[in-house]
């Protein structure tokens, strides 16, 4: 390479390397590579590592190889980014767009990158199905179109890598929050709702998932209560992962009790019922609300 010029090494979906459960983990060979790589040459050798949760999550490992990094968080776009991304198909002159039309894609997706890349696709292929000699016009018609067909299940695996990605407690209060509406409630009302689905003890995983889900920019807290920043996020949670399926997640809020549970489980199945009780005593004992551990423990 000309000297006047440096080279820069973009990892997307780097965390996927700090996988401690591999057979041949990064931290072996790779990380302790990359280590040497970072010292070379600052000023012509440059990398940026995108991960999908936070530094503090990662490995030991992990972390020692971020020690002499600088981290910037990525989160929603601004309303001016996003009206400028919309735009940018009146920049190549493809599509133009109304104020209103683009006003009513911010009320949807809220700034979130890829919601609104694919819902703005999404109007672009339908008008382009008319085969237009000039660049259309975006009118509401068309928005709305997108909106009510099937922009969430097109979305879908995307929605779910971001879903697989939260911890159980805040998979059951996102569900709850989600079939509740597009209007804020309260925590009192959180709790009820919880309450009324077989949820009966407020635990510490449980109260902390608000703020940890307001740290993602999942929601917000405003003077009315917690409410979804993201309008389709929200729709598509109500809809593919209703509380109801979503459940089972309380079982996994505490590991212990979860292994208390599958310990009875195998003992049940030996018949060995009072070494099943037990077990499941204990797994209730630390976690009331374990779902399986108190239907277990009420057939035996």
């Amino acid at each position: 390479m000309p000297s006047e010029q440096s080279l820069v090494l973009l990892f997307d979906e780097f965390d996927v390397f700090d996988d401690p459960e591999n057979e041949q983990p990064a931290s072996i060979v790779f990380f302790p590579y990359l280590r040497q790589l970072l010292d070379i040459d600052r000023q012509r050798l440059n990398f940026v590592f995108v991960i999908g949760r936070k530094i503090d999550d990662m490995t030991k490992i992990a972390k020692s190889l971020f020690r002499t990094t600088q981290a910037k968080r990525i989160s929603l776009l601004k309303k001016e980014d996003t009206i400028e991304l919309i735009r940018l198909s009146e920049t190549n002159e493809t599509l133009n767009w109304t104020n209103e039309t683009i006003e009513k894609i911010w009320q949807l997706a809220s700034g979130h990158p890829y919601l609104t890349q694919q819902f703005c696709s999404r109007v672009w292929e339908n008008v382009y199905d008319k085969n237009p000699n000039e660049p259309p016009t975006v009118t509401l018609k068309e928005v709305n179109a997108v909106e009510q067909g099937h922009i969430l299940e097109a979305c879908g695996n995307a929605l779910e890598w971001l879903w697989d990605g939260l911890p159980p407690a805040e998979k059951v209060v996102a569900s709850a929050l989600a079939g509740a509406g597009a209007k804020a409630i309260t925590e009192i009302e959180l709790k009820q709702l919880l309450n009324e689905s077989g949820v009966r003890i407020w635990v510490r995983e449980l109260q902390n998932a608000p703020r940890i889900l307001q740290e993602w920019d999942l929601i917000e807290s405003t003077d009315s209560g917690y409410r979804f920043w993201v309008e389709l996020l929200r729709r598509w949670i109500a809809e593919y992962k209703p509380l109801i399926r979503v459940q089972e997640e309380l079982d996994r809020i505490n590991p212990v009790a979860d292994d208390l549970y599958k310990a009875a489980q195998k003992l049940y199945a030996k018949s060995q019922l009072d070494e099943a009780l037990t077990s499941l005593r204990q797994a209730v004992s630390s976690n009331q609300n374990h779902v399986g551990a108190n239907l277990l423990l009420a057939d035996i």
